[in-house]
Parts: structure tokens; C-alpha cells; sequence
């Protein structure tokens, strides 16, 4: 953006003299800002750049340079109570490049600039153009975290460390929850959490384990790859001393033929014959999965989706039941293709 300024000096002569033989002296002030020399400065900081003025006309130098900031678009009027920004270089010789680096802003805020010069006998030129900064979008993702682990903590919540995100422009991290190690998943926090950790207080019932990955967000919201998979035995620790048989939510549901269905059964102190049984849409008993816990506690039968016969059950929805003393349950499955 180019910009004709008119400064006026004194010929040294009367007063009179002077009003009649002020020399109108065109400058060209060039106030930019560029990519380039912002990649060179810090995430809070940008560099002005312009091309110096002559003394007289575009001959010799300036004297001096007043550079001014403010949160709003800067005017004649409004000029003088803009911020008077320090350590602006002296004037170089018409035609030369020059820059000053602006330290300490924000980036949420929108900042206008302008500048002005001075001839040795103190006429200032009229304002230089006026360039706004609104801080450019940062589509480059941050680095993936780096490290995640899960604990269980009392058997009612699972606590997520994980390791920082290399680089200066990291707003937050993202924590994302599924039931399968393969998702779906669910997003957890609406907003950023700034530390590297987070702990999940609202399990999914019913769900032996639970998997966890993160990712880092920029200041404009650009996610990062995530981090590698953690997985937390939950309900191994959520139910340590059953009092009754129960069968639980089974996973994947639905699942897809060739993938085992895993079925969480509550196994109480007092240990008596029970077994799985797998129903067809018609009640059409397919499968029995004998059932021999040792131990109280909860146990897993994984049903592989297989007859009697050990031939691939037909896509459809099956039931799963709980054949068990004084117990008998069941739960949908649903098989895809």
C-alpha cells in the first residue's frame, strides 16, 4: 500500500519568506506487514516494515520516526492517543528498507499501526498509510500427545496423565472416551483442559473397560493427531464382590461376523452351575457356553458367533441368556454382516 506524504520544512529564511517558499517534499512511506518476518518473530509479537522517506523529497534522510499502535482503527483525529511504540530504529537514507519488531501483544486482539516522520527542523509528515493486524489463522496442527496412561481410582473413576505437546502455540488438550478399542468415540470435555491430565468421574455402566486417546488444540482450534490408545479395566474394579449372578452389556453390540462378542457376567461367592445360551429370532437355541468360574468377581465368555456346529451364524439379532441358581437373563446382539 502505497501512501504520498507531504512534509514541509523551513528554507531558513523570514517568516514571511517562509509561508511563500515552503518546499512541498513527496515521500513514498510504505507500511507493511509480512508473513516473512512474522515467522521470524515470537507467537506475541509481529514486525513492521515500510521504506524510509528522504529528507527533501526523496533525497538525505529523516530525522526521526514516531510509530503508533492502537486496539482501534487509527485516524487523524484519534492519533495522538494512540500508544507511542520505543526502540523504533533512526532513519536510513531514502529509499532503504527498515523494521521494528512489536513485543507483547495479544492474540485475541486487533491492533492498527501508523507512522510518521520528522525533517531536522521538526515538521512532521502526514500519517503513513494505517495496516491492520487480526492475527492470521494457525492451520498448523501442535504435536500429538505423547505418553497417555489410565489408573482406576476407587473403583469409580479413571485419572488420564499424558505427556505435553511440543510447541508455543498450544491452547489445550482434548480427551476422547470409547467402549471398544476401536470407537467409536466420544468427545469428553466440551472446553480445553490446559494441564496434561484429566480424570473421568462419569463411567459408562455396565462396561468392563473403557479406552481413552487425547489430542492437542491450537488457539484457533486446530486439533492434532491423537495419541495412542490407553485402556482402563474398569469394571473389574467397579464390581470386586458381586451378590447375585448377573449378566452385563455385552461389546461390540452390534458386532460384525468374524468378531467375538464379549459377554461380562457378575460371578457371586456362592458358585453353582450356569451357562450362556444363544438364542436365534425364533428362539431357536444355536450355541451353549458352559460356564466354570473359580473365582468371584467378573468373569468374560466371549461367544464367537458360532453354531453347535461351528459354522457362522447368519447376520440377525440373537439373545444372550444368563442360565444361572435362581437366575435367568438375557440381552439383544445384534450380528451384521
Amino acid at each position: 500500500m502505497r501512501v504520498s506524504i507531504e512534509r514541509f520544512r523551513s528554507s531558513g529564511r523570514s517568516p514571511a519568506l517562509d509561508r511563500h517558499a515552503l518546499l512541498a517534499l513527496a515521500a513514498i512511506l510504505l507500511l507493511l506487514l509480512l508473513a516473512p518476518a512474522l515467522a521470524r518473530a515470537q507467537a506475541d509479537s509481529l514486525t513492521l516494515t515500510w521504506t524510509a522517506p528522504g529528507d527533501d523529497g526523496s533525497l538525505g534522510a529523516a530525522t526521526s520516526y514516531e510509530v503508533r499502535m492502537s486496539t482501534a482503527a487509527i485516524t487523524p483525529a484519534n492519533y495522538a492517543s494512540a500508544t507511542v511504540l520505543a526502540n523504533v530504529p533512526p532513519p536510513f537514507p531514502a529509499g532503504a528498507p527498515q523494521a521494528l519488531v512489536v513485543r507483547g501483544l495479544s492474540r485475541s486482539t486487533d491492533y492498527w499501526f501508523a507512522v510518521r516522520s520528522r525533517d531536522d527542523v521538526g515538521n512532521w509528515s502526514p500519517l503513513s498509510n494505517v495496516v491492520r493486524w487480526n492475527w492470521p489463522v494457525d492451520n498448523a496442527p501442535p504435536a500429538a500427545p505423547t505418553d497417555l496412561a489410565a489408573s482406576v481410582e476407587g473403583g469409580k473413576s479413571v485419572r488420564l496423565t499424558w505427556g505435553a505437546s511440543a510447541g508455543a502455540n498450544v491452547a489445550g488438550y482434548v480427551v476422547y472416551r470409547s467402549s471398544l478399542s476401536t470407537g467409536p468415540w466420544v468427545r469428553l470435555n466440551v472446553q480445553p483442559v490446559a494441564a496434561p491430565e484429566y480424570v473421568d468421574d462419569v463411567l459408562p455402566p455396565d462396561v468392563p473397560k473403557v479406552w481413552y486417546q487425547v489430542s492437542a488444540v491450537n488457539s484457533a482450534g486446530v486439533e492434532s493427531a491423537r495419541s495412542a490408545t490407553a485402556m482402563a479395566p474398569v469394571l473389574a474394579n467397579l464390581s470386586r464382590d458381586p451378590l447375585t449372578w448377573k449378566l452385563r452389556s455385552a461389546y461390540p453390540n452390534p458386532s460384525r461376523l468374524g468378531q467375538p462378542v464379549h459377554l461380562p457376567i457378575d460371578v457371586p461367592a456362592v458358585v453353582g452351575d450356569a451357562r450362556i445360551e444363544i438364542t436365534d429370532a425364533a428362539g431357536q437355541r444355536v450355541r451353549v457356553l458352559a460356564l466354570q468360574p473359580s473365582v468371584t468377581g467378573v468373569i468374560e465368555v466371549d461367544w464367537d458367533g458360532l453354531n453347535e456346529s461351528r459354522q457362522p451364524c447368519a447376520p440377525g439379532v440373537y439373545r444372550a441368556w444368563l442360565v444361572a441358581p435362581g437366575v435367568r437373563q438375557s440381552l439383544a446382539i445384534a450380528r451384521q454382516p
